[in-house]
């Protein structure tokens, strides 16, 4: 019997004849055996995810330690007597502007690589909280234009090192949801921050709201890169490797990166009863459309 994650196959389970009817204790046996091979599979997943990018981490910092090191040797003969004397040709700002720049580079490669990781050990821990059911909502009246504000605002200093352009197709009022704010807050930040990942620099993005008799919508449309179809078809499921749809390893990160926000954000969507569903085209852009129900406490 094969075990679907999806339309993908991760697993197959079999049983064997046997002389007399199967019973209670054969299906508990059979239970305990499907979830051990379900650990297994995710230990796996986790184990590749985190292997992944800890590895990029390091050697990012490798390279901002080796920066660092040169620097530090520079400066030392800049202050000795000989380099003072003799080495100010060799030894001069310009030296030392190159290396303050190699090393901001560094830096951000650094941070980047960071939060690449703790989108994905976040992507870890909200499965681990899932599957032991301790996700917990706190449902409350939330206002959806002071939210979306928020994530915005958090995202905000990214917004700005790219220049991106927001168009804001936004109503003065809007019905308000109930709902647990900051996991909804939480969704937000993780879509605006994954379509700021894939926009070039001076690009747009335009931010819509509004709201049908039962239902409000939030839309986010960007002029990016685009999205494989390979990718966006599986971009929800728990266990999907990226690398069976994308062959460009140096794609691979960003893409388990944006698998990770978009797993969690249709599991807190989906447990307030709403939607959400993305459309993209490679070179041409990204359309992403959350809908959430209008309910007062």
């Amino acid at each position: 019997m094969p075990i679907l994650e999806g339309n993908k196959v991760v697993a197959i389970a079999s049983v064997g004849n046997k002389k007399s009817d199967y019973n209670e204790t054969d299906l508990k046996q059979l239970q305990l055996l499907m979830e051990g091979m379900w650990k297994i599979i995710q230990r796996k997943q986790i184990e590749h995810s985190l292997e992944m990018f800890s590895e990029e981490f390091g050697k990012a910092e490798n390279e901002l330690k080796s920066i660092n090191g040169i620097k530090k040797e520079f400066l030392r003969l800049k202050d000795s007597s000989y380099a003072s004397n003799n080495n100010e040709n060799v030894i001069n700002q310009d030296t030392l502007a190159s290396l303050n720049q190699q090393r901001d580079k560094a830096v951000e490669a650094t941070i980047r690589e960071s939060e690449k990781m703790k989108s994905v050990v976040d992507f870890l821990l909200y499965m681990s909280r899932e599957h032991a059911g301790q996700n917990q909502y706190n449902m409350s009246n939330v206002d959806i234009l002071e939210l979306m504000d928020k994530s915005l605002l958090d995202v905000s200093l990214r917004i700005d090192e790219k220049n991106i352009k927001i168009i804001r197709n936004i109503p003065k009022v809007v019905s308000n949801i109930t709902g647990d704010y900051n996991k909804i807050k939480d969704t937000f930040t993780r879509i605006i921050g994954s379509s700021i990942k894939f926009l070039e620099t001076c690009g747009t993005m335009k931010i819509s709201v509004y709201e049908d008799t039962d239902h409000v919508h939030f839309e986010l449309e960007d002029n990016g890169t685009g999205i494989p179809e390979s990718v966006t078809s599986n971009l929800f499921m728990r266990f999907y490797n990226i690398e069976d749809a994308i062959e460009n390893s140096a794609s691979n990160k960003i893409y388990e990166e944006l698998k990770a926000d978009f797993y969690i954000s249709r599991s807190i969507i989906e447990a307030h009863d709403g939607t959400i569903n993305i459309e993209s085209e490679e070179n041409k852009g990204t359309k992403v459309h959350l809908k959430l129900p209008k309910r007062d406490i």
